[in-house]
């Protein structure tokens, strides 16, 4: 896939598979590399930034995808250290908070060289931040977002856990935070408006492609949604990242906002065209409504029914007294 495509994927799948791919690019020591996606879902993202490469995408659901497994990540199909690289994006906040140990171990087995976790953990701020978009996803659809409420229902991983599994383990590796907490914040608000109002979605991508390009790589800034662990079998982990330039990262809040409030504004417009174009639609209605009062036939038909309405009424209570009559006959006989 040419760059020009990749830049269009959403910025946070986009991130952390770039990360991904960059760290793997450091450190490649054959072509092609045997990979394992565990949890990779419906699409192949790593395949798009690793074409060379041999990768095996492990997920619960089944899809029509040649390199897709329909496996249980707690008890991978797989011999130990089959894949030279195990990659999990966004999977540990998935499994249930008794089976996270297990999971981990399971990513160590099948592993050969190295192992890159990304999720977002737990932090006061994230589980704040994460109440306040799945709320705003309720208001836009009645309903809060399923993967967000699985967060909660399985809990956010905790960095200390993952940490002192790795010190038990004798792992090195490399951690980077990603994904800037207010941007998260905003940039998922604005993902779900577009979610359901699919005519924005032009907008959005605009969006997607200028965070890709510009501020993706110094994404990195604290309190953080996301925590990247770069995890080698082998001994010392390689920083493969330079410090960000905060020069870079000037001005990328501000530029954020400018792109959310175009969107929110073209939300706002078609909306009002929506009402506008039913309001319409009912006044024509009354319009018509008017007409049928105003026509003949109705006129006609509306002074039958009152001559005839009393008549009916007369009607239904003779009809009531005769049945009346018929019950007092029949409880004397």
């Amino acid at each position: 896939m040419k760059k020009t495509e990749l830049l269009k994927l959403a910025w946070d799948r986009y991130g952390r598979y770039a990360l991904t791919a960059s760290f793997i690019e450091k450190t490649r020591f054959k072509r092609p590399l045997r990979i394992l996606d565990v949890g990779g879902g419906q699409e192949d993202y790593l395949s798009m930034f690793l074409p060379s490469d041999k990768i095996i995408v492990l997920d619960k659901e089944k899809t029509d995808l040649p390199n897709h497994i329909v496996g249980n990540a707690l008890n991978m199909p797989f011999k130990d250290g089959e894949y030279d690289v195990v990659v999990s994006e966004d999977v540990l906040e998935h499994i249930p908070e008794k089976s996270k140990l297990h999971f981990l171990n399971e990513l160590f087995r099948v592993a050969k060289n190295y192992i890159i976790i990304a999720a977002p953990f737990y932090s006061k701020e994230v589980q704040k931040a994460e109440e306040r978009v799945n709320s705003f996803h309720q208001l836009l659809s009645g309903e809060k977002d399923k993967n967000l409420i699985e967060h909660k229902r399985y809990g956010l991983p905790k960095t200390e856990m993952v940490e002192a599994w790795l010190k038990n383990k004798k792992l090195a590796f490399f951690k980077i935070s990603h994904n800037y907490l207010p941007f998260w914040e905003d940039l998922m608000r604005t993902t779900f408006l577009v979610r359901f109002n699919s005519t924005l979605y032009p907008l959005l991508e605009k969006l997607y492609i200028w965070y890709n390009k510009n501020v993706y790589p110094m994404d990195r800034a604290e309190p953080s949604y996301r925590k990247i662990y770069f995890i080698s079998k082998e001994g010392k982990a390689i920083d493969f990242l330079k410090e960000p330039d905060k020069k870079g990262l000037e001005g990328s809040d501000e530029k954020i906002k400018i792109y959310v409030a175009k969107i929110l504004s073209q939300a706002l417009k078609e909306k009002q065209a929506q009402i506008q174009e039913k309001e319409a639609q009912i006044q024509e209605k009354e319009n018509q409504i008017r007409e049928i009062y105003r026509s003949y036939s109705w006129r006609i038909g509306h002074f039958i029914i009152k001559i005839l309405f009393p008549f009916y009424q007369i009607f239904q209570k003779l009809i009531q007294a005769l049945r009346k009559q018929d019950e007092e006959k029949n409880e004397k006989g």
